[in-house]
Formats: C-alpha cells, structure tokens, sequence
C-alpha cells in the first residue's frame, strides 16, 4: 500500500510519496525493523539509541546515497566526566555519535554487538549495585 505523508493535494510539493503497511506506518529499509526492536530492546535497558537517516551527494556514484548515523543519548553529567571539552547545556542529556555509515546492515551489526554487552546471550546481566 502506498499513500501521501499528509492530507493535502500532492501538487503542493510538500508530501513525499511513502511505502505503508496496513496500519499505516512507513516502511522504511529492508532492516529498519530489526534496528527499531534493537533499539527499543536496547532501551529497555536505560541504553537510549537514536538512527538519523540524511540523503548526501556521493561523488563516486553521481547520485543521491542515504547516510545513517547511529547516535547515543547519555546524561550531560557523565559526558562532561569522560571528555576533556565539557558541554554546557541545560538539557538533562547529550547525543554522542557512535557510527556514521551508508549499509543498514552495519547498523544492525553495531547494536547487536551492544546488545550482547547490555545482555548475556540474551539475558539480563545483574548490576551490582548496593
């Protein structure tokens, strides 16, 4: 099924034609749904991701190419601690980049590998906290 992002009459130029599924959600890559579950799977962790999908000029090819930037979200104050050049921002947390790539597989592959840090094939690992 496909449809218009928006109600409005497609002469406007502002709608992009997009790809659905029968409840409406966009499709997005031939993996965007398993980044999605690691991602959420991540989160319900305390592990927040964040994927940015841009079009860039590639040279080499002559063509328009997507770019994927895999960000993590952590808390201003343990940024602060570990870098050297500290933020001074009034938000509770920062967006460091982790991976910036063109394959939707490396993405995949980048959270799965945090995925088995977080877990323990698949299982929780018990923090010890006192």
């Amino acid at each position: 099924m496909t449809a218009w992002t928006a109600g409005q009459h497609p002469a406007s130029g502002l709608l992009r034609w997009q790809d659905t599924n029968s409840k409406g959600r966009v499709i997005m890559g031939r993996f965007g749904l398993k980044i999605n579950k690691l991602m959420q799977a991540l989160e319900s962790q305390g592990e927040i991701y964040m994927l940015d999908r841009r079009q860039v000029w590639s040279d080499k090819l002559h063509k328009k190419v997507q770019s994927l930037t895999l960000s993590k979200s952590v808390p201003t104050e343990e940024y602060n601690r570990n870098n050297p050049k500290p933020k001074s921002t009034h938000s509770e947390r920062v967006k460091v980049v982790e991976l910036t790539t063109f394959s939707e597989v490396e993405i995949v592959l980048a959270l799965a590998a945090k995925w088995k840090q977080v877990t323990r094939n698949g299982r929780r690992v018990k923090s010890n906290t006192c």
